[in-house]
């Protein structure tokens, strides 16, 4: 998801929008200080897995920064993720997997809210 992401962030700047990528590397134990930090600083989240929405690691992100950085959150939390339901097989896969421009439609939702 890291190049979709970077793709997305270069249609941003392209928008005049800065982006902040965190990357977590681990699940476990989760760098909430890093999420936290960037929160102060942008006053906004977008969060991008695989993952299907519900019950996720993009959901516990979610609930961290609404239990720890609600007060510096200036739009209410994004997740991109993908769809609960079963991954398509490969004729349906373009419309299930996250593309660029996907990432970045909820980035713009979110520094307009």
């Amino acid at each position: 998801m890291i190049r979709e992401c970077q793709r997305a962030m270069v249609m941003a700047k392209e928008a005049g929008i800065s982006v902040e990528l965190i990357d977590l590397r681990t699940i476990y134990p989760i760098d909430k200080e890093t999420i936290r930090n960037s929160l102060q600083k942008t006053g906004r989240l977008v969060v991008v897995a695989e993952a299907q929405r519900s019950f996720s690691v993009g959901s516990e992100l979610i609930a961290i920064a609404n239990e720890e950085a609600f007060l510096y959150l200036e739009a209410p939390p994004k997740r991109v993720m993908g769809f609960d339901t079963i991954i398509p097989l490969a004729q349906g896969e373009k419309y299930f997997m996250i593309t660029p421009e996907r990432i970045f439609y909820e980035i713009e939702k979110t520094v307009k809210f």
